[in-house]
């Protein structure tokens, strides 16, 4: 019988636009590159609005720089989100660092940080 994990990856994987990689090899390990706490709090968070503008494709996987730091998407960007004009921002929630966008609030994409 089908776990409710298994069917969960079934549809990200059925998802994802051809040429993403399954992302949650990198990072996922307890490798997890860390924003220092001083840099955290001057540039992320709820307050710190920004649009990716310029996102890239490096080893299949979108990536876009923020405030010195290069992400990483672990999952598909939404087909409705737009990647210059609506506003971002960056959180960490649950030791993981997230997108969530200001106008689909209740929606967040994984992040990693890449070198």
């Amino acid at each position: 019988m089908e776990k409710p994990q298994e069917r969960e990856q079934g549809r990200h994987e059925q998802a994802r636009p051809q040429g993403q990689v399954q992302g949650r090899t990198e990072g996922r390990e307890g490798n997890q590159r860390r924003i220092p706490d001083r840099d955290f709090h001057a540039h992320f968070g709820r307050e710190h609005h920004f649009a990716p503008g310029r996102v890239q494709v490096y080893g299949g996987r979108p990536q876009f720089t923020y405030s010195g730091f290069v992400f990483a998407l672990v999952e598909p960007w939404p087909a409705d989100w737009a990647y210059d004009d609506d506003d971002y921002y960056i959180d960490y929630v649950d030791d993981e660092y997230w997108l969530y966008s200001l106008r689909y609030p209740g929606v967040r994409l994984e992040l990693i940080i890449v070198d």
